[in-house]
């Protein structure tokens, strides 16, 4: 705590921020078109398309230390159940789209604690 100001143990972004870098980056278009033709009644759909969104975080060398394939996934800087320490991380976001074509999205983001 700062004078006041809880700071969470993680990476933490506004919900703001990460849906104006979806917009922004294009993303946002890419996963809508693959949520709109979801089957939510069909289980098999629904595991086919969530291998169709994935959120990677790794380390400096490459580990992967977080794997989702949710559309508002969120880490929590835990890796191995142990808060990782405070350094530059590498997210990637991946989509396939209506031509199963993927889309990466590569990026860094700071831990802090």
């Amino acid at each position: 705590m700062i004078q006041g100001l809880n700071i969470p143990d993680g990476f933490a972004t506004t919900s703001e921020a990460y849906f104006y870098f979806l917009k922004e980056t294009g993303i946002e278009n890419k996963i809508k078109t693959i949520v709109d033709k979801i089957n939510v009644n069909n289980i098999k759909d629904l595991q086919k398309k969530s291998k169709e969104l994935q959120t990677l975080i790794f380390d400096r060398w490459g580990e992967l230390l977080y794997e989702s394939q949710q559309l508002k996934s969120k880490w929590n800087g835990v890796y191995i159940g142990k808060m990782c320490v405070e350094d530059v991380y590498v997210y990637k976001i991946r989509a396939k789209d209506v031509f199963y074509e993927w889309h990466e999205y590569i990026g860094k983001i700071t831990l802090l604690k």
